[in-house]
């Protein structure tokens, strides 16, 4: 705080009063303390017969002094705390002497202080006085506001604490005896009335830019005021009261202290009025030039806006000449602004280009309207098309004084939108000659696809004829090959003409009533030999709520469940393919009644995909990797197709995929009702099977859990058991326990036993050879029907085998004709259970 960067000599001065006043106090205070000790004069003991000051107030004059140098040496929080602290003390010692004058107490803190330390040269004991005692707890209540960086409050008790002591000096200075002072001013030392103020000078400018002081170091015009009156607030009072002291002399007046108190008093409100003169035209001032600052930098921010704007800005007086022109239109032009500048457009460009910028500013006038408008303006010799904004620029009276304009340079965009009209007039000529080109293929695809597929009909026919024929090893797999060539080759023709027709938009939904189950059925029965051929299992299961009748397009469902199932197979060269179909569940808030959604899923345990592969499947020819394509073959059209029916039908379709595990397709379509009476109440076998009790043999879960739904749908009782050995022990168990079983339903191919030989192991038990039992073989390996008989196995069924074939077999079993077993009821959509369609499966294959 000793030194500023600030070039105003003025507060460098003032930042150094609390340095020099605190040394001043503290010296003149030290020597007081000394006098009492020994006998020699101070500089304040000159006045003959004058009170002493008290070691008290000696040593509260040397803390405060000292608080006031720690402050000024450095703000922070640890000075602050000390120099408080020096305040902190001083406070309670003289609110300890208040207390003894105010309540009359024995107690003496300066007599025992008097009493302890060591024998002066100087016995008498001075003691503080009332006025000294209140002056010292206002200037250590100061000292603590300024510690809390309460400036202003605490320069306000130390301009009180400074007058209190300046009053007395006021009263000796005009000549007034100090023995003759009485009153709340009896017992001051002079010594104390001197210090007083130097210590709360000291005290009141450590913190000159803030509070009330800060006037005093304004730059501002209120600052330059109070500095000026002041010192003549100071001086002229003083003056004032000599020459009433000289009156009272002449017997003008009494009593000469009076005009001390008097001048105090009038020097503190001309202080006060010097002050708050100066504070208002310091305020005044500074918000002049605020507001100054203010008006330039919106003009400098005007300016810079105008400049570097895209647009031409310009001003015109009402002579129509330009008397501000933005750098922008400058530059364009190639000129400056003293070309521009008291011009009219006359005088700039030639005489059709002004006539029409007349025109348009003489509307504006008329009009007293802003206007908006294209306009022509030559620029390096080509004209350039503008769009123009021009508008009145109204006086105080509401008189035009001028006319402003903001003009767009628009020539680039006109030219890209013409060259837009062009491309879009060749590019709808393009469409046209697409269209036609499509068209062309779509008829000439057509054409070929009859022309190629009938010649390759009959290649198949004659193949099949062959094979049923005697032929020789080699020449069997010859004509195999042509016809696996020939069904390759009819698939990819298939398919290009079914993609040709969906990039082509030829294809629509055509909703039509039709059976649900009747066609998953069919489809998985014609992909059920390509599914036995690669030894894995396929199998569809449809959800018992799920309705039979359904109304939406059927040839584009069943070719989507076909290329779905049929991919699966080709990718799956172990385990099992499933299809699964599922009701969702309806909201009432977003479907309406007559809608209902069902979802498919297609599971496999084929070579599975990576995420790369999934994001780019659906593109059309896209097969991962060139290994797939010679390892699978195919053209990579079927998901594409699927994608593109499924959008057409408004649905979606989801994939998840792991590689090496497998994938999971799925997607929902959107069925309308069966519309006719005859579907939606169609009359179907009500079985009186109610309460029968069957066993299922199979040692694939998922099978033994879709026939135990199927029969639990017809209300039979059935148990399941994967092996040939668990069932000879359930079968015997539930004989021996008076609830046999009524029939029992074997699969052939299961390992350790087969159902042929457990048929045989039934048949020799005398308590399990009459049971029914219903085997059921995969295609391909049909069993002799006198070898089934020897067992005792009634029915043998091949896979896959559809819902209402394995309830006839049921029958059959039972030996309960269908006369006996049905009758004819309406039964409401969606009470009948799964479709089981079982594929083949050898020894190890599960079937779904």
């Amino acid at each position: 705080m000793f030194t500023s960067k600030n070039n105003f000599r003025f507060l460098n001065y003032v930042e150094k009063f609390p340095l020099f006043f605190g040394i001043i106090v503290i010296v003149g205070a030290f020597g007081e303390v000394l006098v009492r000790f020994y006998a020699f004069s101070t500089p304040f003991s000159v006045l003959s017969n004058t009170t002493i000051v008290s070691i008290l107030g000696g040593v509260n004059f040397i803390f405060l002094g000292t608080a006031c140098l720690v402050l000024c040496w450095s703000d922070t929080k640890k000075k602050r705390l000390i120099s408080g602290l020096f305040a902190l003390l001083v406070g309670l010692t003289c609110f300890s002497v208040l207390c003894k004058y105010i309540f009359q107490t024995s107690f003496d803190l300066e007599g025992y202080l008097f009493s302890v330390l060591p024998r002066p040269l100087i016995s008498q004991n001075s003691h503080i006085s009332l006025l000294s005692t209140l002056n010292f707890i206002l200037v250590s209540f100061g000292v603590l506001l300024l510690s809390a960086k309460k400036i202003t409050a605490a320069q306000v008790v130390l301009i009180v604490s400074f007058f209190i002591p300046f009053t007395l000096l006021l009263a000796c200075l005009y000549g007034t005896s100090y023995q003759s002072i009485s009153g709340v001013y009896e017992g001051v030392p002079i010594a104390t009335a001197i210090l007083f103020p130097f210590l709360s000078s000291g005290l009141l400018y450590l913190y000159p830019r803030d509070g009330i002081v800060s006037l005093m170091i304004s730059r501002r015009q209120g600052g330059v005021i109070a500095r000026r009156l002041i010192p003549l607030v100071i001086i002229v009072p003083i003056i004032l009261g000599f020459l009433r002291l000289l009156g009272q002399e002449q017997g003008w007046y009494d009593e000469s202290f009076g005009v001390a108190l008097s001048v105090s008093l009038n020097m503190g409100i001309m202080l006060f009025i010097c002050w708050i003169t100066g504070t208002r035209m310091d305020i005044v001032d500074r918000y002049r030039e605020s507001m100054k600052q203010e008006s330039v930098r919106q003009s400098r921010l005007m300016q810079a806006i105008v400049d570097n704007a895209g647009a031409f800005v310009y001003v015109k007086d009402q002579n129509e000449n330009f008397i501000l022109v933005n750098d922008s239109l400058l530059r364009n032009f190639k000129s400056t602004r003293e070309n521009f500048i008291g011009k009219n457009c006359y005088d700039l460009f030639d005489k059709h280009y002004a006539d029409d910028y007349r025109a348009h500013e003489e509307e504006i006038k008329k009009t007293r309207q802003p206007i908006s408008f294209e306009e022509i303006a030559p620029i390096d010799g080509k004209d350039h098309i503008f769009v123009s904004n021009k508008f009145p620029l109204f006086d105080e009276q509401g008189e035009i004084y001028g006319i402003g304009g903001i003009s767009t340079d628009i020539t680039e965009q006109k030219e890209v939108e013409d060259e837009l009209r062009y491309m879009k007039i060749q590019a709808e000529k393009l469409a046209d000659e697409a269209l036609s080109a499509s068209r062309a293929k779509s008829a000439f695809l057509a054409t070929m696809s009859h022309e190629i597929r009938t010649p390759l009909n009959g290649i198949i026919g004659m193949t099949d004829l062959l094979l049923d024929s005697e032929l020789l090893v080699g020449q069997r797999e010859f004509v195999n090959t042509i016809q696996l060539s020939s069904w390759t080759l009819l698939d990819v023709i298939n398919e290009i003409l079914d993609f040709s027709k969906i990039e082509a938009g030829h294809l629509e939904v055509d909703k039509i009533d039709f059976n649900l189950r009747d066609l998953i059925d069919d489809t998985v029965e014609i992909l059920a030999p390509h599914a036995h051929k690669k030894d894995i299992a396929l199998g569809a299961w449809i959800q018992p709520d799920v309705p039979n009748w359904v109304n939406s397009d059927p040839t584009h469902l069943r070719h989507i469940v076909m290329n779905l199932l049929g991919n699966a197979i080709k990718f799956t060269s172990r385990g099992e393919v499933c299809l699964k179909v599922s009701l969702i569940e309806k909201n009432q808030d977003q479907m309406p009644d007559q809608i209902t959604h069902l979802r498919f899923d297609v599971t496999d345990t084929g070579i599975g995909m990576t995420q790369e592969i999934i994001q780019s499947l659906f593109q059309p020819f896209y097969q991962g990797d060139s290994s797939i394509s010679r390892k699978f073959g195919g053209t990579g059209l079927g998901l594409v197709i699927a994608k593109k029916l499924i959008d057409i039908m408004n649905g979606s379709i989801f994939v998840e995929s792991l590689l090496g595990i497998g994938s999971h397709f799925s997607f929902t379509i959107p069925f309308e009702r069966a519309s006719t009476e005859e579907h939606t109440l169609q009359d179907e076998p009500r079985p009186i099977l109610e309460g029968l009790r069957t066993l299922m043999v199979d040692d694939n879960e998922v099978n033994r859990r879709i026939v135990q739904t199927q029969t639990i749908a017809w209300k039979m009782r059935c148990d399941t058991v994967e092996s040939a050995y668990a069932a000879l022990v359930k079968a015997r168990t539930a004989a021996q326990e008076g609830d046999p079983y009524a029939l029992i339903l074997v699969d052939y191919a299961m390992p350790m036993m087969n159902g042929f030989d457990l048929a045989k192991k039934i048949s020799s038990y005398p308590e399990l050879a009459n049971t029914p039992l219903l085997m059921m073989t995969s295609l391909g390996k049909p069993v002799p029907t006198e070898a089934l008989e020897k067992v005792g196995i009634k029915v043998c069924l091949t896979k896959p085998v559809r819902q209402s074939k394995l309830y006839e077999s049921i029958l059959l079993a039972l030996e309960m004709s269908p006369a006996q077993a049905l009758k004819k009821i309406p039964v409401q959509p969606g009470r009948e259970s799964e479709a089981l369609i079982n594929a083949v499966k050898p020894q190890t294959t599960h079937i779904l």
